[in-house]
């Protein structure tokens, strides 16, 4: 988890950077049954006080968050079960009152929250054993995925000059799950919270 406050002007002859990031990685694989619980999260944020000034030839104010989960079982004796949640909550906010000013290039502002998830239950062997390897196999997964993602500007004033002004705020990422059973097996995928948010008031 990654906080950067600024409560001070900061003027720069080159280029401003705040940069703040969360990240979290779990990895559980085994040849032979896996029961995986796991709970991952991940938070960044950027918070520029109200009344701020930033200037410099260019200014990036960015949060991110990356988390990567990978469960595998390459064969499944009986049960096989994978139960992960994954949370971020990925923000930059530039308070009222705040001056941001590039000089010579682009104003960028972003949040972005990244989230990789691979689940793998069970053996394809319908090319040999005559499938019977997953006959009598019970293979269930369930990925919840719960992140807020934003990016506010509130009554702020943000100048450049030779270049634009980008506020952006970004879910990316893939949730793959494959379940491999002849007998039974399930593969579930919930969103609770997927909101994506640039707000900006009064600049």
């Amino acid at each position: 988890n990654s906080t950067i406050t600024v409560n001070a002007d900061l003027t720069a002859g080159g280029a401003v950077s705040l940069t703040a990031t969360g990240t979290a990685t779990a990895t559980n694989t085994g040849l032979i049954n896996v029961i995986s619980i796991d709970n991952e999260s991940a938070s960044a944020a950027v918070d520029v006080a109200a009344g701020v000034t930033l200037s410099g030839t260019k200014v990036d104010i960015s949060a991110a968050t990356d988390v990567d989960v990978t469960v595998e079982s390459a064969l499944t004796f009986l049960l096989s079960v994978n139960d992960t949640y994954v949370a971020t909550d990925t923000s930059v906010t530039v308070g009222s009152g705040a001056t941001i000013s590039a000089t010579a290039g682009a104003v960028s502002i972003s949040a972005t929250s990244d989230i990789d998830s691979d689940i793998m239950l069970g053996l394809d062997d319908s090319q040999y054993c005559a499938g019977g390897l997953t006959a009598y196999d019970v293979e269930a997964s369930d990925v919840d995925i719960d992140r807020s993602t934003s990016s506010t500007v509130d009554t702020a004033t943000i100048t450049s000059t030779g270049g634009g002004v980008d506020i952006t705020a970004t879910n990316t990422g893939d949730i793959d799950s494959t379940v491999v059973s002849r007998f039974i097996g399930a593969a579930f995928h919930d969103f609770a919270d997927e909101t994506a948010s640039v707000g900006v008031t009064g600049s």
